[in-house]
Formats: structure tokens, C-alpha cells, sequence
């Protein structure tokens, strides 16, 4: 009976997966996902930009018409995903992809908002995900269906949970993604930790194979292999991570890491782990010169969103040269 149980409920969660992925198509008014690439490439364009030497941060200089689109949609979406200015293109270099589902009206424009002024500013995509598409998993794990969606329309995707934010706007995200992640096809970080903190770069390379991970913030390029990678890490996932913490981690993170474990050598030849530092540090381990803040974890933290993300959210949109044409506030 117990064996039948485990083969009967990830073929129920499948079940449920696809209703969830028609709902979510439903939801953008279109039906089934080739239709819903087709509307992101159609989708009205924003206005041109020009190149400018003189700016020091993205390299171009974005007209009166863009900002005010881009603010337009941060304040309130109207589309999957935001495409910054230029000409239409059907694949991007790079598209940043986060999950806003269940966040408050007084939290999700400041978080939108600090995506966008990244795409802008690189031109880069962004994609915001609003509702979970698996009705018997934990919400976390949809970031896994979110993350292959994204990657149909682009030719890498970073992933960012809701709580993590862009502190810089200066350092070209793309070239560091690539630097960090060394020719592999992907890239996640260490777990918090005292351990995990006194390791230098050099330490965390040494293993690759048995370090506790964290998907607070990764980066995935296209292809076969990520693809492939995505679709095994949620189907071959124990039931004891649909919910629960598994014996070395969190919901996905511990599928990732089961994932491991099941293709080591796979896993040693495509993926690449760098120090949490690089993208998941927030407090005491945060740096100014880190690209992302996170505000790891949840139960831990009283009245999160509002009282520790918001405000850093403020903060770090104001960072942006930008910023002054999108009115952000905080200390």
C-alpha cells in the first residue's frame, strides 16, 4: 500500500501541475504556453533608446517615454513579462525571473520596481511570476516550472526569490553571472551558516559535492541539459520534500540537492557552487560591493516584507541613476 501511495501521488501532483500551468495561461489570457510565448513577442514594444557614452552605469541613454512606461508597469504589470526598449528581439541574453505570489500591494511595486529599474538599466528582461502552479507541493517549488518557463524566450535566467534585492545597478549582471559561473550551465550558492562563512572561494570549490545549498538567487543558461535538469528535480523530488524540510535542506532546495546525489557526475560537470556572499548575503554578511541582498529565510523573521524587505527595497532602488524619475523612497 505505502509503495503504491508513493508512485500514485507524484502522478497526482503531474495531474495537478498541468491544471496549475492552465490556469496560470488562463490567467494571461492566452491558452497553453506556445500561445503565451507568442503573446510575450508580440507584446507592444516601449519606446527606443539611444546609445550615450556619457553614462557611466548602463551605457545608454533612456528616453522621457521609457521611464514612464517602466514605471507604468512596475506600479502595475500588465503583462508577464517586461521587455526593456529597443528593437523587438525573440530571444534575450538574460532574463531575470522572480515569484510574487501572496506579496501585499505595499510590498510588490517596491520589489517590481527594483527588477525593473535592473532591466532598464542592462537591458535585460524581466519576468514576475504571480501565482504557484502546483496545488499539492509547497508554493516554493513552482520557482522550478517558473524557471524552465522563463528559459523559452531567453538565453539564461536568473532566478530570485521575492526577499532578495538588487543593491548595485552599475555592475553588469550578465558578465558577472558568466564570470561566477565558469562555463558551466549552472550556477546556485552555499547555505547560511557560521561553516559556510569562514570558507574561502577557494574552500567552497573543494566541495562542490557535499556543501548545503541555497536557491535564494541562481542563474541557469538554455538548453537540453538545464531543461532536463529543471523536469528531474521536481519529479524524482522525495514526498518528504513537498512540504517539509528533507534530511539536507528546504522544499526545492532540497530537491536540488537530491538531484545531486542521484547525478553526481552530472552535476560535476554542469554546475558550478560559489560562496553565498556573491548573491545571498544580507546582515552581518553582505557586502556594498555584492549584487544582491537577501533577506533569507521566513519563520524566523517577524513581519518580514514590511518591516525588513520594504524598506531595504527603497533603499537599494534608490541606488539607480535612475531612480529619481521613479520617485523611490525610504532611508
Amino acid at each position: 500500500m505505502q509503495k503504491r501511495t508513493q508512485l500514485l501521488l507524484p502522478l497526482l501532483s503531474l495531474v495537478l501541475v498541468t491544471i496549475g500551468e492552465g490556469l496560470h495561461a488562463r490567467d494571461v489570457g492566452v491558452s497553453g504556453q506556445r500561445a503565451q510565448r507568442r503573446q510575450l513577442q508580440a507584446e507592444p514594444r516601449s519606446p527606443v533608446f539611444w546609445p550615450d557614452p556619457s553614462r557611466s552605469q548602463s551605457g545608454w541613454k533612456v528616453t522621457k517615454a521609457a521611464l514612464q512606461y517602466a514605471r507604468a508597469w512596475a506600479l502595475k504589470p500588465t503583462s508577464s513579462c517586461y521587455e526593456p526598449p529597443g528593437p523587438p528581439s525573440k530571444v534575450f541574453s538574460l532574463t531575470i525571473a522572480t515569484m510574487t505570489a501572496g506579496l501585499s500591494q505595499t510590498v510588490r511595486p517596491a520589489i517590481t520596481m527594483n527588477r525593473v529599474l535592473m532591466a532598464l538599466e542592462q537591458g535585460l528582461r524581466y519576468c514576475e511570476f504571480r501565482s504557484s502552479m502546483d496545488f499539492i507541493r509547497s508554493p516554493k517549488w513552482s520557482k522550478i516550472l517558473h524557471a524552465k518557463e522563463a528559459l523559452y524566450a531567453s538565453k539564461a535566467v536568473f532566478f530570485m526569490d521575492a526577499d532578495a534585492l538588487f543593491t548595485r545597478f552599475d555592475v553588469p549582471l550578465l558578465r558577472l553571472l558568466e564570470e561566477l559561473c565558469g562555463g558551466r550551465d549552472a550556477m546556485f550558492t552555499t547555505e547560511f551558516g557560521k561553516a559556510a562563512y569562514r570558507m574561502t572561494d577557494e574552500e567552497v570549490d573543494k566541495v562542490q559535492d557535499s556543501v548545503a545549498l541555497n536557491s535564494g538567487a541562481f542563474y541557469l543558461k538554455a538548453g537540453t541539459w538545464s531543461l532536463r535538469f529543471l523536469d528531474l528535480v521536481y519529479l524524482e523530488a522525495p514526498l518528504s520534500h513537498f512540504w517539509g524540510h528533507g534530511p539536507s535542506g528546504f522544499h526545492d532546495q532540497a530537491g536540488i540537492m537530491h538531484f545531486r546525489s542521484l547525478h553526481l557526475k552530472e552535476w560535476r560537470e554542469h554546475v558550478r557552487v560559489v560562496h553565498f556572499r556573491h548573491f545571498n548575503g544580507w546582515r552581518r554578511t553582505w557586502k556594498p560591493s555584492g549584487v544582491v541582498f537577501h533577506v533569507a529565510g521566513g519563520t524566523k523573521v517577524t513581519n518580514k516584507y514590511d518591516g525588513i524587505v520594504l524598506p531595504y527595497a527603497q533603499r537599494f532602488n534608490n541606488n539607480s541613476g535612475l531612480a529619481k524619475h521613479f520617485m523611490c523612497r525610504g532611508p
